[in-house]
């Protein structure tokens, strides 16, 4: 099988259309700070990465006012200050935001089914303790000296609840909307489809921040171009599409899974019409559709 496929890119290269041009970033949602294994791989990613295209990777975090992130920390022996200090390590490559996982009881376990919040179970009762936790962890961020400005959404768990609470604690950059079919977020689907987003295209409200779409997932395929002849599967027939490519830290966890997400980086920078763009780059250059 290996040698067919890599017979069939011999013959059939996958690149993207030149009449397209790609403007993209590569967004963690990183979960496994705490872990140092993970860690290590994620910091030798973000070198890589600003080695090859010039620019930084987003590393959108949960912190340890998580329920989860606490307990994982409590059971290696990571204290909140030594997840600080490792945060400060990461931001010497990359960008930090805010990765946004919650609960509805604090009284049960995290991971008891349910009782994480999904788009698709979130009730007016689950408000108070979701807008209390988001503060939490916001202020835990500014207490140890970040200042956020970006934010993506735990389980794609996005509704107008969430994108008013994005303005009401300053962050201006969302990527939390996705296309793609393996996000399960009809809500958010059928917003970008009743107000005519296309895949790629950046959108903002009156107040708010810019929601920037996210594009695709690292495939982990040993073939980079697998990666590319899926996204083109997506791509208008010209013009600019603009986004995030997503994985978790713990999706580079090996040094095979390292390396399959670094080729991609190396094949996509290799096209003339690909720009890769740092956090800035998307407060700069992303033109969103001003939505009423």
């Amino acid at each position: 099988m290996d040698a067919l496929k890599s017979l069939y890119y011999v013959l059939k290269p996958a690149r993207l259309p030149k009449s397209v041009n790609l403007h993209c970033g590569v967004i963690f949602h990183t979960e496994e700070i705490q872990q140092p294994a993970t860690f290590s791989q994620l910091i030798h990613f973000c070198q890589q990465y600003v080695s090859i295209t010039g620019k930084r990777a987003l590393c959108t975090v949960m912190s340890p006012e998580n329920p989860s992130i606490r307990k994982q920390m409590n059971q290696l022996g990571v204290s909140s200050d030594e997840f600080a200090g490792r945060l400060h390590q990461l931001r010497e490559w990359a960008d930090i935001g805010y990765h946004g996982h919650f609960w509805k009881s604090v009284d049960k376990p995290f991971s008891e089914p349910g009782n994480q919040i999904k788009a698709g179970n979130f009730e007016a009762a689950d408000e108070p303790g979701t807008r209390a936790q988001f503060k939490a962890e916001m202020d835990w961020f500014q207490q140890n000296g970040f200042t956020l400005r970006s934010y993506s959404a735990g389980w794609w768990f996005v509704n107008p609840f969430l994108m008013k609470l994005l303005g009401e604690n300053h962050l201006v950059l969302d990527f939390s909307f996705s296309q793609q079919p393996w996000v399960n977020n009809t809500w958010a689907k059928n917003f970008l489809a009743s107000n005519n987003i296309m895949f790629g295209q950046s959108f903002r409200e009156k107040t708010g921040p810019v929601f920037v779409q996210t594009l695709m997932g690292f495939t982990g395929s040993n073939y980079p171009m697998d990666f590319v002849r899926i996204l083109n599967r997506f791509l208008p027939s010209q013009g600019v599409v603009t986004g995030m490519i997503t994985t978790h830290d713990y999706n580079i966890a090996s040094a095979r899974e390292l390396e399959n997400t670094l080729k991609v980086i190396r094949l996509l920078s290799t096209h003339l019409n690909v720009a890769f763009c740092s956090e800035a780059d998307f407060l700069r250059t992303s033109a969103p559709i001003p939505i009423e």
